[in-house]
C-alpha cells in the first residue's frame, strides 16, 4: 500500500503513474509474507524508456519462476521525485510493495547505454544505500550489474560489487540463492565466492597502476579465473517465454509487444560491439514466435509487435514466420514490426506482410554512403542493392524510408559525405520515376563511437567540434525534396565515447557530474554538457586523451572480460580497417562458425 506520505509526494510530481506500479502482469505483494530472496532489478532511466525493456521482463520472469526468490522493479525517479525524496529523507520504492528498495537483498541494473551511468548514482542515492561498494557491510543490499554497457565494467566498478556478463536467466537465480546463503559469512569472503562463479566479474578482486592516461599493470586478488567468460544460455529456444509480459502503467516510448526471434548476427560489421558480444547466433523455431506471439497480444491487447533481433531478415524461417503472424493479425487491425532487416534478404514478400496493416516504412542501415565507408565497416552492401530495396517497397505501397549511416569513420572526407546526400536524392527521384511522388525519406546520422569488444576498440574517436563540421557540411549539401536529415547530438556521442572506453578512475568524474547536477544524459532536454566539462576538469580528465587511439599492446580496461571472441580476430579486422579493406560474407561466415 502507498503511505500518506508517499501520496504527498506523488501529488507533486508531473507523472505520478511511473511510481505506483499496480500493471497487470506485475508480482504485486508485500514484504511481510515474501520468499527468503528479495531482489530489486533497475533499468536505469525513467520508467516511460525502462517498463519495456526485454531484458528486464526476461529476469523478472526467470527469478520470479524461483520458490525462494522474490523480484519486484525500480526505475530511475525524475527529477522531481528525486528532489522530493531527498527534501523528506523518504527512500525511492519499488514498483510492486512500496516498500524501500534498501530493505531489499539484491539490487541489480541492466546498464544498456554508458549515457545511463549517471542515473545509477542518481538510484543508488535516492535508496540511501552507500554509493561506493567499498563503503557497504555486511548487513547492506548487494548491488549487481548486466547489459551491453557492462561490458566495459571499470568506469562504474567503484558502485558495483559484481558483475554478471552475457546471458544471465540460466544462472542468475542461483547465484543469488547460494550467494544469500552465505549472509553469515563476512562481505569480503562473500566477494571471493562471488569470483569464482561462471561469468561473475568481481571489481574488488583487480587492482590497477596507472601511469599517465594508460593502465601500466594490474594485478587479481580472487580465486577463480583472471579472464571472465561470459555467460551464453544453455538453450535460447527453452527460456523463458514473456507470455504475460507486465503491462505498463503510463505510455512508453515503444508500446508494443516484443518477441525476440534470434539471437547474435552473422555479419560483424565491425563498429557493432552487440553483434560481437552475442555470439554464436541462434534462432528461435517458428511455432515458438508465433505462439508467444499470439498469446502475448491476447493478453495485451496491444496494437503491434516487433520481431526482435539483429538482423530479422537473417532468421531462416522468417517469411513464414511473418506470414503466419500476419495472416492471424491483419483482420485485427494489428501490426508486425520488422525492426532490422538487411537489404540483400529484404524482398516483396516482408514488404507486403510487414505493412499489412499499416504503413511502418522501411529501416535500412547502409552505414556509410560511399563504398569506402561500407568497406571499411565491413557492410556488404551496394547502392544497386539499396535502389532495389527502394523499388520492393514502392511496390508494397509503402510511401517513407529511413537509412542510418555513421559518421566519423576512418578515412572519411567529404566526398563520403556528399555521398550520403547524393543518395537520399537519387531515393527520392527513383521513387518519383515509379510514381511515387510524396515518397519521403529520413537520413539519420549517429557519430562512430568505438566500443570494446569490436575491431574499432583501437580507434580514435573524433570530436565533438569534428562531428559539427562534418554534421555542418551535410546539411549545407542535403538539400532534396522529401529528405529529411536527422543526427545524433555531437554532445552526447563525445560523452558516451569517454565512457566507454573510461578505467577506474571515471568514477570521480560521474560523481563530480552527480554533484553538478548532472541528471538522465539520454535525454537531449536534461543533458549539461557544460556541467560535463567541468566535472571532467575538475577530476583531471582532457576530453582528447579519452578519445584517443589506442595501441594494440597496450592493457585496455575491459581486457579480462572474454566475450568469445579473439582478440587476435579483433586485431586482424582492425588492421584491415586500416588498409580500407573490408572481410568477404565467405570470410565472415568462416570466421562466425569459428567463433
Amino acid at each position: 500500500m502507498i503511505s500518506d506520505e508517499m501520496s504527498r509526494l506523488l501529488f507533486k510530481v508531473r507523472k505520478p503513474g511511473r511510481y505506483v506500479g499496480g500493471e497487470l502482469g506485475a508480482l504485486n505483494s508485500d514484504l511481510k509474507h515474501a520468499a527468503d530472496v528479495r531482489v530489486v532489478l533497475c533499468y536505469p532511466d525513467l520508467y516511460e524508456v525502462g517498463a519495456d525493456n526485454g531484458g528486464i521482463q526476461l529476469l523478472y520472469q526467470c527469478l520470479n519462476h524461483v520458490p525462494d526468490i522474490l523480484c519486484h522493479r525500480v526505475f530511475c525517479p525524475d527529477l522531481d521525485l528525486e528532489q522530493a525524496l531527498h527534501a523528506t529523507g523518504v527512500g525511492l520504492w519499488t514498483l510492486e510493495s512500496h516498500e524501500p528498495v534498501r530493505d531489499y537483498h539484491f539490487l541489480g541494473f541492466s546498464l544498456a547505454t554508458e549515457l545511463s551511468y549517471i542515473n545509477l548514482i542518481t538510484v543508488l542515492k535516492s535508496s540511501a544505500l552507500p554509493v561506493i561498494a567499498a563503503n557497504r557491510g555486511d548487513a547492506d543490499s548487494w548491488v549487481f550489474a548486466g547489459g551491453p554497457a557492462g561490458y566495459n565494467p571499470e568506469p562504474v566498478a567503484a558502485f558495483i560489487d559484481f558483475f554478471v556478463l552475457g546471458e544471465a536467466e540460466d544462472v542468475l537465480p542461483q547465484l543469488l540463492v547460494q550467494l544469500w546463503q552465505r549472509r553469515a559469512t563476512p562481505r569480503t569472503e562473500r566477494l571471493a565466492w562471488l569470483s569464482q562463479q561462471p561469468g561473475v566479474y568481481v571489481p574488488a578482486c583487480y587492482q590497477f597502476e596507472y601511469q599517465g592516461v594508460q593502465i601500466a599493470a594490474t594485478r587479481y586478488l580472487g580465486r577463480g579465473q583472471e579472464r571472465v567468460t561470459r555467460l551464453v544460455a544453455k538453450s535460447f529456444q527453452d527460456a523463458v517465454k514473456t507470455l504475460r509480459p507486465v503491462l505498463p502503467a503510463v505510455e512508453t516510448v515503444f508500446d508494443r509487444d516484443n518477441v525476440q526471434i534470434l539471437r547474435g548476427c552473422p555479419h560483424k560489421c565491425r563498429f557493432c560491439q552487440i553483434s560481437f558480444i552475442t555470439t554464436p547466433v541462434r534462432e528461435r523455431p517458428a511455432d515458438d514466435v508465433v505462439s508467444e506471439a499470439m498469446a502475448s497480444l491476447a493478453y495485451s491487447g496491444r496494437e503491434g509487435v516487433s520481431l526482435l533481433s539483429l538482423s530479422s531478415s537473417d532468421h531462416t524461417q522468417i517469411e513464414d514466420m511473418i506470414g503466419r503472424i500476419e495472416s492471424e493479425l491483419t483482420p485485427k487491425q494489428v501490426s508486425v514490426t520488422l525492426p532490422s532487416l538487411r537489404v540483400d534478404t529484404f524482398n516483396e514478400t516482408l514488404a507486403v506482410k510487414s505493412r499489412a496493416v499499416r504503413d511502418t516504412g522501411l529501416t535500412l542501415a547502409p552505414e556509410g554512403g560511399s563504398q569506402r565507408m561500407r568497406d571499411v565497416v565491413s557492410k556488404h552492401i551496394s547502392e544497386e542493392q539499396i535502389l532495389r530495396s527502394l523499388q520492393v517497397a514502392c511496390r508494397a505501397g509503402m510511401t517513407r524510408m529511413k537509412l542510418y549511416f555513421v559518421i566519423g569513420l576512418p578515412g572519411e572526407d567529404e566526398s563520403d559525405l556528399l555521398a550520403i546526400a547524393d543518395l537520399g536524392r537519387k531515393l527520392v527521384d527513383a521513387a518519383r520515376e515509379l510514381g511515387h511522388n510524396k515518397f519521403k525519406v529520413t537520413i539519420s546520422c549517429s557519430i562512430l563511437v568505438p566500443k570494446p569488444h569490436t575491431p574499432f576498440q583501437w580507434l580514435r574517436q573524433i570530436s565533438r567540434e569534428e562531428a559539427e563540421a562534418k554534421l555542418n557540411f551535410l546539411k549545407k549539401n542535403e538539400k532534396g525534396r522529401n529528405v529529411e536529415l536527422r543526427w545524433h547530438d555531437p554532445q552526447m556521442a563525445e560523452l558516451e565515447g569517454i565512457l566507454s572506453r573510461g578505467d577506474r578512475r571515471m568514477a570521480t568524474a560521474l560523481l563530480a557530474a552527480h554533484d553538478r547536477g548532472c541528471r538522465l544524459d539520454a535525454w537531449n532536454e536534461h543533458l549539461n554538457y557544460g556541467f560535463w566539462l567541468e566535472a571532467l576538469a575538475q577530476t583531471g580528465f582532457e576530453t582528447t586523451q579519452c578519445l584517443r587511439a589506442r595501441d594494440t599492446e597496450e592493457i585496455l580496461p575491459w581486457q579480462w572480460v572474454n566475450t568469445g571472441v579473439p582478440l587476435a580476430y579483433l586485431k586482424k579486422e582492425h588492421e584491415k580497417t586500416q588498409q580500407m579493406l573490408a572481410t568477404s560474407e565467405a570470410e565472415m561466415q568462416v570466421a562466425g562458425q569459428a567463433l
